[in-house]
C-alpha cells in the first residue's frame, strides 16, 4: 500500500497523450471527434492497441486492456492517459495491475463512472493523484466548458473552486481533507475488496445515474453500515441524473450527513450530467458552507 502522495507532471504544449478503454467498447468513429479536439489543443494522440473495437460488453479481453494500461504508463513519452469511456470492466483488471509501474511512472490519468474502480485502487496502491473527469468519447457532445476546464486543470493553470448556492447546502459546516470517491455504485462494489481506500478524514465525492431514490438510499446506507464513513470529514454530491425526484435524493443525503455529523452539499457540476468538471482525487480540499465554497487547496500536478 502506498503511503506518500505522488503527483504527475502537468501537461505541456506538444505532449503525447494516450487513449485507452479499460471498460466498455467504443469504435474509432466515436472517438475521432474527441481525438481531433486533443490534437487541436496541441497534443499528439496515441490510441492504445485495444482501445477500439469490442469483445461483447468489454472493449477487449482483460489481458489486452491491461496491456494498454501498462504500456501507456511504462512509455516515458506519454504524459497523460485518457479513458475513452466507462461502461463496465475496470473491476476485472484490478488484481493484475502492476501498481508499482504506475507509481514509478506517474502521469495524468482521467476518467469517471466505472473508472472509479481504477481511481480508488491506484490511489490505494500507487498513491497517485488521478482525475475524475470527462472521457474522450464525450468531449464533443457535452458542455464545451468541460473540456476547457479539464485542460486548464491538467496544465496546472488554476486552482479549483466551486461556488455553492444556498440551495446546494444540505448540512452546514466546514471540513478539510483529501478528495476521494466517484461513482456511488462502483464505490459500493469496492467495499469488502482489497481495493477500497480508507475514507477517514476525507471529503467524499459521489455521483450517480439511473438509480431510483430507494437504490441511492440503499447504496449510501451500505457505505454507512460497512463502517467506511465513520470518520468521514464531509460529503460533496454531484449530479444524480435520472435518479427520481431531486428532493428525494437530497433528503437521503441530508439524513446521512446529519447521522454522521458532517457537512453535506449537493448539485455540484460533476458526474453524468451535461456539466462534468474535472476534480483531482487524493489532493487536499476544503468545504466551507458558510463561505459558500468547495476549494481545492493544493495542485493536482507538478
Amino acid at each position: 500500500m502506498a503511503t506518500d502522495l505522488v503527483r504527475p507532471r502537468g501537461l505541456r504544449p506538444g505532449d503525447r497523450v494516450g487513449i485507452i478503454s479499460p471498460a466498455g467498447p467504443v469504435d474509432t468513429e466515436a472517438l475521432r471527434p474527441g481525438i481531433l479536439m486533443l490534437e487541436e489543443a496541441g497534443y499528439e494522440v496515441v490510441v492504445g492497441d485495444y482501445a477500439c473495437g469490442g469483445d461483447g460488453y468489454l472493449a477487449a479481453r482483460d489481458e489486452q486492456r491491461l496491456d494498454d494500461l501498462h504500456r501507456m504508463f511504462a512509455d516515458p513519452g506519454i504524459a497523460a492517459v485518457f479513458c475513452s469511456r466507462g461502461g463496465y470492466g475496470s473491476f476485472r483488471i484490478l488484481p493484475e495491475i502492476r501498481y508499482e509501474v504506475m507509481r514509478r511512472n506517474p502521469k495524468i490519468f482521467v476518467g469517471y463512472s466505472d473508472i472509479t474502480a481504477l481511481h480508488a485502487a491506484v490511489f490505494k496502491y500507487a498513491g497517485l493523484v488521478t482525475f475524475h473527469g470527462p472521457m474522450v468519447r464525450e468531449f464533443p457532445v457535452k458542455s464545451p466548458e468541460n473540456f476547457q476546464a479539464l485542460l486548464s486543470l491538467l496544465r496546472g493553470e488554476r486552482p479549483d473552486e466551486f461556488a455553492l448556492t444556498p440551495g446546494q447546502v444540505l448540512v452546514r459546516g466546514k471540513a478539510r481533507g483529501p478528495l476521494l470517491g466517484g461513482n456511488l455504485t462502483t464505490l459500493c462494489h469496492l467495499v469488502g475488496t482489497p481495493y477500497m481506500p480508507r475514507l477517514d478524514g476525507c471529503l467524499l465525492i459521489v455521483e450517480e445515474r439511473g438509480e431510483a431514490a430507494y437504490r441511492v438510499d440503499r447504496l449510501l446506507t451500505h457505505l454507512w453500515v460497512s463502517g467506511r464513513l465513520d470518520k468521514l470529514a464531509g460529503l460533496a454530491a454531484g449530479m444524480f441524473l435520472d435518479c427520481g425526484p431531486q428532493e428525494a435524493v437530497y433528503e437521503i443525503l441530508e439524513s446521512l450527513g446529519r447521522r454522521l455529523g458532517v457537512p453535506v452539499v449537493t448539485g455540484l457540476p460533476f458526474g453524468h450530467g451535461e456539466e462534468n468538471r474535472a476534480l483531482p482525487l487524493g489532493v487536499p480540499a476544503e468545504l466551507d458552507t458558510y463561505g459558500g465554497t468547495l476549494s481545492i487547496t493544493d495542485a493536482g500536478v507538478v
